[in-house]
């Protein structure tokens, strides 16, 4: 798909939702996506471009303010500089060697770094190795006290996680 139009038709009112525009590169990753108001011209657009690793994974998400910014955030970068938008962010992501997420960094609308989330997992070479174990999240600077821990059931495709040292809050995920 290269682009899609939205309306809403509310009691014969027509409200511009806009259109979406999408770029790709030569082997079909998405490498842009903008949402422009073409009936409302003093509306910004949205205009996020995306970047992926060696292996096509993805890299990093963000909102450039000039369309020619083609220079992504890496994991890293501690800011990121030139965010524009009505919703200006950035995301990098790394992984492990095994492929598995190892870290997102989340940036503010200013470029700030403002959370880091490491995931950790079970030691290679044991039953479970690409099942994440716990993700500490640091914001701004300072590590949270209560780490989620994810617990895998026996054949389960979801986990349980805990969060702990704090009031044993479980989600349940269905198996």
């Amino acid at each position: 798909m290269n682009s899609q139009w939205t309306t809403n038709n509310t009691r014969g009112t027509i409200a511009d939702l806009g259109k979406t525009t999408y770029t790709y590169s030569a082997s079909g990753k998405l490498t842009a996506r903008e949402l422009a108001f073409n009936s409302r011209p003093g509306v910004a657009s949205d205009y996020q471009r995306y970047d992926y690793d060696y292996a096509s994974c993805l890299e990093a998400v963000w909102t450039p303010a000039s369309k020619a910014c083609t220079t992504a955030p890496t994991s890293a970068s501690t800011s990121v500089a030139g965010l524009g938008g009505p919703a200006a962010y950035a995301r990098t992501y790394a992984y492990t060697a095994a492929g598995d997420r190892s870290q997102v960094k989340r940036f503010d609308a200013t470029g700030a770094l403002a959370v880091t989330e490491q995931y950790n997992y079970a030691a290679s070479g044991t039953a479970g190795q690409h099942q994440v174990d716990s993700i500490v999240s640091t914001v701004n600077g300072t590590p949270t006290t209560w780490p989620y821990h994810f617990v895998w059931p026996r054949r389960a495709k979801s986990p349980q996680k805990r969060l702990v040292n704090s009031a044993q809050r479980t989600m349940e995920c269905p198996s």
